[in-house]
């Protein structure tokens, strides 16, 4: 797992606190991942609008964003563990890939076959949000780590994540939207005062870690096979992969064209983005007459690393 992976959530605090203080009701969040900091603009009352292509993104997104406070019931525990005959078998399939226990894989696939039976909007993406914690659980359990397991099935654990996600749902004033739309075709047409975007590298969309994977995956219903084939769009511009550096620079122009209605830019970046955060710096100052840099370590557990954030307006 590079570097790049682990920025995210660590990112998220500092660029919510060196962000608060700018003046905007409303935040267009691009390549949204795991949501961290559309969740934070939430918090502080903003008007988020969210979009990844990644459809285990936008469900975590409708589920935490756009939900204003639909939580999963008793009801909706009993109906998830309850056990399906017409279960599939697709993540018993992934067991020995994934290195965890054919159990434990079996008893995602009768969950994920007991999701279609919930009632009402957003459940099934908390299920499915829900499913995909259970799945990084499962795969931080392995090897060395096995030993640290609870000698409790994989129930118990699965009505702690009900908890801790019905816990982060909750209603705002400001309207809050999550999109499975490609960024590119999507910025033109939204209307916001801010637009935040962690800057994706340059392998795009399709290019997860072992975690993402999985939990794509599991969304999609599919096999690695097919995932590959359903992540190959968007073709072209940031967010699709991308082998030529100077190809990226011209996506990222591309991409800074469209946004020029919105007034207050904030990008986030670092080394092994598609280019240099210094060759990022000067794009985005061809667009903006203020630009401010910021560079802070982030400390991971594969060590520190050195992230920037770009703060341009007019």
């Amino acid at each position: 797992m590079g570097a790049a992976r682990l920025s995210k959530v660590p990112l998220a605090g500092w660029v919510w606190s060196e962000s608060r203080g700018l003046d905007f009701g409303s935040v267009f969040c691009p390549f949204a991942a795991d949501v961290t900091l559309p969740q934070m603009f939430k918090e502080d009352g903003r008007e988020v609008i969210l979009t990844d292509m990644r459809l285990s993104s936008y469900r975590l997104g409708r589920a935490l964003v756009e939900n204003g406070g639909t939580a999963l019931d008793p009801f909706d525990v009993d109906a998830l563990t309850a056990d399906n005959p017409a279960r599939g078998g697709l993540m018993a399939s992934l067991a020995g890939a994934m290195g965890i226990p054919k159990t434990d894989a079996a008893w995602l696939d009768n969950y994920a076959a007991n999701i279609a039976s919930l009632d009402g909007e957003y459940k099934d993406d908390l299920a499915y949000t829900i499913g995909g914690y259970l799945i990084r659980y499962l795969l931080s359990m392995r090897g060395e780590s096995a030993a640290l397991r609870p000698e409790e099935d994989l129930g118990a654990t699965f009505r702690y994540y009900v908890e801790s996600v019905n816990e982060k749902v909750f209603p705002t004033a400001a309207g809050c939207s999550a999109h499975n739309e490609d960024a590119n075709a999507m910025i033109s047409r939204v209307q916001c005062d801010a637009l935040y975007v962690y800057l994706p590298d340059a392998g795009g969309y399709a290019d997860m870690d072992e975690d993402a994977r999985y939990v794509e995956t599991f969304n999609r219903g599919c096999t690695e096979e097919q995932l590959r084939a359903l992540m190959k769009k968007p073709a072209c511009g940031l967010g699709a992969k991308i082998e030529d550096v100077e190809d990226y620079r011209a996506a990222l122009r591309d991409f800074f064209t469209l946004a020029l209605h919105v007034p207050v830019w904030i990008a986030a970046s670092n080394v092994s983005r598609g280019i240099p955060p210094a060759e990022t710096e000067k794009i985005l100052r061809e667009f903006r007459n203020n630009v401010k840099t910021l560079a802070k370590e982030i400390n991971h557990d594969q060590g520190p690393w050195t992230e920037l954030l770009f703060i341009a307006t007019d």
